[in-house]
């Protein structure tokens, strides 16, 4: 987010030293010039709303309208030095770099490393953390629409027990074989996480109360 919020100042910055340059070459009406405080465009003086960026304007004057220095006394100035021209190419080009940037890397923490792991074996896993049994009891039932199916046999008394799960994100989700999905607010909220260079997979459960369960699982106990 802050990355965000300096990509956009220097679009702001960038939009201003294009106006300052269309001043200088004397595209723009020195005496008369007003902007938004906001983008810098130029704005109408009897507009109430920036044509460009939709602020509300602050006043008529250019004063009150944010650009307090004097009028630029251009008269028959030379024109922009090439050197100038080239800082401003630089720096449109620096302001659309940090945007391609920005948006690479939200789009690279969206994605979840699975390494070696199927979800199947990452939810049969959160099933086993989930009610604290030996992952080698879960057998997988398979998968109904975009959910997997798991059970185990309960020693005590040989009853079935049966489990839905889905992955979403980083997130696991899970319920019981006819029951409502585990996302309501009072449920636990189940994490699971991939160290790719040793191939370990962690399984989080974190309760209210500020504990947690958490269960890691090596590639071969999940197979």
């Amino acid at each position: 987010m802050k990355s965000e919020q300096y990509c956009c100042a220097r679009l702001r910055a960038c939009r201003k030293e294009i106006f300052l340059l269309k001043v200088c070459e004397g595209k723009l009406d020195k005496d008369s010039v007003r902007c938004c405080q906001e983008c810098r465009e130029r704005v109408g003086e009897r507009d109430t709303f920036c044509t460009h960026c939709g602020t509300k304007l602050i006043g008529e004057s250019r004063e009150k309208a944010g650009l307090n220095h004097e009028p630029l006394k251009v008269g028959r100035s030379k024109p922009p030095s090439k050197k100038y021209l080239m800082s401003m190419v630089a720096l449109t080009v620096l302001c659309l770099t940090v945007n391609v940037a920005i948006f690479g890397l939200l789009a690279a923490e969206e994605e979840v490393e699975l390494g070696s792991f199927t979800e199947t074996e990452i939810c049969r896993a959160g099933i086993a953390t989930i009610m604290s049994k030996n992952v080698g009891i879960v057998a997988f039932d398979g998968k109904s629409g975009s959910s997997y199916k798991f059970h185990y046999i309960r020693g005590s008394d040989s009853s079935r027990w049966g489990f839905r799960c889905y992955l979403d994100g980083n997130t696991l989700i899970w319920a019981t074989e006819d029951g409502p999905w585990r996302t309501r607010g009072g449920d636990a909220p189940v994490t699971w996480r991939v160290s790719v260079p040793d191939d370990r997979l962690t399984i989080t459960e974190d309760y209210a109360d500020g504990s947690a369960t958490v269960r890691s699982y090596s590639l071969s106990e999940v197979r």
